[in-house]
């Protein structure tokens, strides 16, 4: 029996991204259903409180707003909705405190549509998704929470900022 379509909510400052992403994600519309859209971490909040997606793929910087904050108030006021943050800093410290704030992905802005969906499935199955370096292996922190909770705990802390 295949899944429903996995329920997203994208969330960016530039429209122009968002246009871009509803573009690349309708050719995957019998996997993907975007269920809004939001360019503020306020709009971002009643969205998810009204449309309770599967996922968020949320900018690591929204205007004035943080997406990392954004995505520790998502993970705490629902903890059903998955956070993939989606960047173009290919930078560790971004990474870990991507982990440390919740979100169960990391993709840099370069992937390809095809990929990108099948981070945003593998997060609503459970895993957590990160898109290394180019020519660094890996990709995915498998298992429970508690695991990922590990490397988070190992992780440099983040710089202030």
């Amino acid at each position: 029996m295949p899944l429903s379509p996995l329920r997203l909510v994208l969330v960016d400052d530039h429209e122009m991204v968002l246009h871009g992403l509803d573009a690349m994600l309708g050719h995957f519309a019998e996997q993907v259903a975007i269920v809004g859209h939001a360019t503020t971490a306020t709009a971002a909040l009643a969205l998810v409180a009204g449309e309770r997606p599967d996922v968020v793929l949320c900018d690591v910087r929204i205007g004035k707003d943080s997406g990392l904050d954004l995505c520790r108030d998502i993970t705490t006021l629902h903890p059903g909705t998955k956070v993939v943050l989606l960047t173009a800093y290919d930078d560790e410290h971004y990474l870990f405190q991507a982990l440390r704030v919740g979100a169960s992905g990391y993709v840099l802005k370069r992937v390809d549509g095809q990929e990108l969906v099948g981070h945003l499935r593998r997060v609503r199955e459970g895993e957590t998704r990160h898109r290394p370096r180019a020519g660094r292996p890996g990709g995915a922190v498998r298992g429970t929470p508690q695991r990922r909770g590990v490397l988070v705990r190992c992780a440099p802390r983040p710089h202030p900022t």
